[in-house]
This record gives C-alpha cells, sequence and structure tokens, in this order.
C-alpha cells in the first residue's frame, strides 16, 4: 500500500491517545483506572457514553468498588429517563435528600425493587448477582423487552440460587446478561462497579465489544536491543498513529556535529478484524500516511533528521491480531521472531499484531 504524505503534527495526536486525562461521558474511555486491554473497559465505555454510570470527583471509575442497591436503582431510574413517582416516602430508611430516593421510589411503584420482608430498601447494603438478575428481569417485564429463559441448571452453583431469584437468574442467564463468574452463577456474589457497567451494557444495547476495544493501546516493533523502533498507539475505532525512530549517532558531518537521527511520523487506520479462530483475527490496513516526505532532511541543534518510511508497515496488505494466551505452537516463528522469549513460552503474554506480508510483528507490553 502507497504511503500519504500528511502535514498534520502526528506526533500530537499519538500522545493525545496515549494520556489517561479526566473524563467525561464524550471522553468514557479516559478513567485514569479503566485502561485499554482490561476486560471490563469496552463495558464502561459503553455505559459511561450512554450516561448511566459515572466516574467519581476524583475523574476515577472505581471498577472494584462495590455497587449498592440504592447505586444499581439509580443506574435503571436513568434508563427510565429518570421519572418521578408518587410513591415517596414508602421505605423507613431512606432518607429524605438521599441520592436514591427517587429512583428508589420509582423502582418500587413499577414493581422492580419490592424491598426486604422487614419493609426496608437497605440502599446502602452492596447488591449481589442474583439481586441484580432479578431485578433487570423485572425490569424487562415492566419495559416489555424481549428475554430468553436459560437453564440455570448448566451452573454447578444453581442450587445456591435463593428461591425469589430462580425466575430472574434464568432470564439473565438466557439472555446473555449473565455469563457467569469462573464458570458458576455465584448468586451471592457482590456486584462490582466493572460488573455492574457489563451487566448494564449488555441488557441496555446487547452490547458486544469490538475486538480493538478489547486490545491495549501501545505497540511496539523494535530490534529488543536499544536501536530502532516503531511505536503505534491504537485507538477504539481501528485507527492508529505512531512514530518510527532509529539513530546513528557515528554519522556526522559540520552541520550535524551531534549524528544522524532517521524519523517518521505517521498514521492510519485498519479495517474491522473477522475472526479466524478464538485467539486470531484477520484485518488489512484501509489506509497510512506519514507527517513529511521520505528523504526529505531537517537540521536541528546540531543533528540531522532524515525523514523515512514508517518501518513495521512493508509489504502490508494482510495482518493478523494475536491476542494474550494464543498458544506459541500454533502462531508464525516470522511473528515469533519479534516476541522476546518466546521459546520459553507455551502461551502468548500479550497481544500482537503480524504484518504477514512483511513478515514482521508488533507487540503490546508483558
Amino acid at each position: 500500500m502507497k504511503i500519504k504524505r500528511t502535514g498534520t503534527l502526528l506526533m500530537a495526536t499519538a500522545m493525545t491517545l496515549s494520556m489517561g486525562l479526566t473524563v467525561s461521558a464524550e471522553d468514557s474511555n479516559r478513567y485514569p483506572d479503566v485502561i485499554r486491554g482490561s476486560w471490563y473497559y469496552p463495558y464502561v465505555k459503553n455505559v459511561s457514553e450512554q450516561g448511566l454510570m459515572f466516574g467519581y470527583d476524583s475523574g476515577e471509575f472505581g471498577p472494584e468498588d462495590k455497587l449498592t442497591r440504592g447505586q444499581f436503582a439509580t443506574i435503571l431510574w436513568r434508563m427510565e429517563g429518570s421519572q418521578s413517582s408518587e410513591n415517596d416516602g414508602i421505605f423507613p430508611d431512606v432518607e429524605a435528600g438521599v441520592f436514591y430516593e427517587e429512583a428508589a421510589a420509582w423502582a418500587n411503584e413499577n414493581d422492580i425493587i419490592t424491598g426486604y420482608d422487614d419493609g426496608r430498601f437497605g440502599g446502602n447494603d452492596n447488591i449481589t448477582r442474583e439481586q441484580v438478575a432479578t431485578i433487570l428481569s423485572r425490569y424487562a417485564k415492566m419495559t416489555g423487552k424481549t428475554v430468553t429463559k436459560g437453564n440455570i441448571n448448566d451452573f454447578p452453583d444453581a442450587d445456591q440460587v435463593a428461591d425469589f431469584a430462580l425466575d430472574g437468574v434464568a432470564d439473565a442467564v438466557g439472555s446473555g446478561w449473565i455469563t457467569g463468574d469462573n464458570g458458576n452463577i455465584n448468586p451471592q456474589g457482590e456486584v462490582v462497579r466493572a460488573v455492574s457497567a457489563t451487566m448494564i451494557a449488555r441488557y441496555s444495547s446487547d452490547f458486544i465489544p469490538s475486538v480493538f476495544e478489547t486490545m491495549p493501546e501501545k505497540y511496539v516493533f523494535s530490534s529488543g536491543a536499544g536501536g530502532w523502533a516503531t511505536q503505534m498507539t491504537l485507538a477504539d475505532d481501528g485507527t492508529f498513529a505512531g512514530q518510527f525512530y532509529d539513530s546513528d549517532m557515528g554519522d556526522q558531518g559540520s552541520n550535524y556535529p551531534n549524528g544522524t537521527v532517521y524519523i517518521c511520523d505517521f498514521s492510519g487506520k485498519f479495517t474491522q478484524p473477522e475472526k479466524v479462530n478464538d485467539y486470531t483475527y484477520k484485518m488489512s490496513l484501509e489506509s497510512i500516511e506519514q507527517e513529511k516526505e521520505e528523504g526529505e532532511v531537517e537540521y536541528r541543534d546540531g543533528i540531522r533528521y532524515i525523514y523515512s518510511s514508517p518501518y513495521g508497515f512493508d509489504d502490508a496488505d494482510e495482518f493478523y491480531i494475536y491476542t494474550s494466551s494464543a498458544p506459541i505452537s500454533e502462531l508464525p516463528e516470522d511473528f515469533l521472531s519479534w516476541v522476546y522469549g518466546s521459546q520459553n513460552m507455551t502461551t502468548l503474554p500479550c497481544y500482537g499484531i503480524y504484518n504477514a506480508g512483511g513478515k514482521l510483528g508488533f507487540v503490546s507490553g508483558y
């Protein structure tokens, strides 16, 4: 593929992509504690963009923090447009002015959360997986959402599901809102915010993450010995930006006593990947552009800069993504030659992007 030239400052783009910034709903993939490559990243991004879950005042999302019944009621209440209710004061333990007051009243009025047997709402209690399943099932019935009844007996801990939750857990399993916790339902397990985001994304939008959203951001193709390197930052939509860098400090002249540097700032986009097997995806290079014309020369601070093409994209027509834990024995030797220590591995410790035409490989950190 021919590499095009662009006049934009692409390294600034790459730096912006890699920085952890305070978030808004529009920039929901920038919670500093929600890193691209974490299993919950695309789900947190999805619910943030929908305006259903937000981070703390500190800017963090708190993926491992427990979720309370009041917080979960508030999420569903937001999904219904924060409707008002005539049912205020129904729960003796819901104080006036507490953040989930209206959500609790709305949930009770619509028979979504009816409270405990003793009449309490339990807004500050950590919510369990079977409670979430039951609440989502009731909410689906209220809104007319189509559900699929699953067989909870496919799970070894099905007998641990409380009687009140049997119907709701079956709906949640069959509809894909809950896919299991290490092979179990774990009905009494307390739900953290990352898991809640996942369940809500699956429920609200039948969300399935794109491959790019599940991958780490940063990739390197290098000599592995501190010499030349091509660094690439990959975005959620398959666009990327990066820089190739190499130096020869011994290549000097009167205008460049501090040596010579070969450099290329570039950006581009991959096509949407197609699944090959459980650990391999195939894609193509849709476009690539570089900031400076190849062969252009500049002199700055006693250094000669020679602009080159982005090494790693030679003969770049067909690319393969290899996911973490891919079997080493089933990966191409040409790719593994760029994975340091692969001869001592049984599974890939990182994500890889393999340029099959050029027989060149980028890897994420490991």
